[in-house]
């Protein structure tokens, strides 16, 4: 296989199709950073004008932690504007408080499961990419396109994952928004995915669990991948993004 960055298509059903951009962890080695910093901007760039498509961004608190990220949160604070909410996986259960039987369960060493994922959204809509681009590679970024004019996605993602958290000190959060990964893809029904995508017609997300970028598209991206000059594996289905 030729030598670069590879976006492997990942199922998620018939309607949707998903991608991982294999990144091998996070932080993303310095070396290949800005390539695929600048190939997640680019096809950005190229969906949003190509089917009008607008950007909610967010940057989740879970992985702030890496390079210095809540000093340079807080330094942008005024650019950024972030507002805090919850991040919620729809495919797993709701978040709760830690119980002491898990204590119990622990293994030695093991680490117990994160008590929850906050995000930032970033409000500053004429900042939202420059805030994505400059925390890039840490782990932390996220965004959802939607549609040019759609203000009802934020609504949308609370009223779909606020109802089944039942823990009071989780229903707080001013707004919530879906958290996926690789294997929420797997086998799921392309209704449901069309539910926790809200109406955002393109999903993309730093993804750990994956250790790649993880890309949700409501429309085809092959035709993007030539218009970038990724080449094609033969007879497999992943693209190449070439170090240069």
């Amino acid at each position: 296989m030729q030598s670069g960055v590879a976006v492997t298509q990942v199922h998620a059903g018939d309607r949707w199709e998903g991608w991982l951009v294999a990144v091998e962890r996070f932080p993303i080695q310095l070396e290949v950073r800005g390539l695929v910093r600048d190939f997640i901007d680019r096809l950005t760039a190229l969906v949003c004008l190509r089917e009008k498509l607008a950007p909610e961004c967010f940057l989740q608190y879970n992985q702030l932690h890496h390079e210095n990220g809540p000093r340079r949160l807080s330094e942008n604070g005024k650019a950024w504007m972030p507002q805090l909410g919850l991040g919620v996986w729809p495919d797993r259960e709701p978040p709760a408080l830690w119980t002491a039987e898990e204590f119990r369960e622990l293994a030695p060493g093991e680490m117990i499961r994160p008590l929850m994922h906050q995000v930032f959204r970033i409000t500053a809509t004429a900042a939202r990419r420059d805030a994505l681009n400059a925390m890039f590679g840490t782990g932390v970024g996220l965004e959802m396109l939607v549609r040019q004019g759609d203000q009802e996605l934020i609504q949308r993602t609370t009223q779909l994952l606020l109802p089944g958290i039942e823990e009071p000190s989780f229903r707080a959060f001013e707004f919530y928004v879906p958290l996926l990964e690789g294997k929420s893809l797997e086998d799921v029904d392309e209704a449901v995915l069309d539910d926790w995508l809200c109406g955002a017609q393109v999903y993309i997300r730093e993804s750990p669990e994956d250790s790649g970028v993880l890309i949700v598209s409501s429309f085809p991206l092959v035709s993007a991948w030539r218009e970038m000059r990724l080449t094609q594996v033969q007879g497999q289905p992943v693209w190449m993004l070439p170090i240069t």
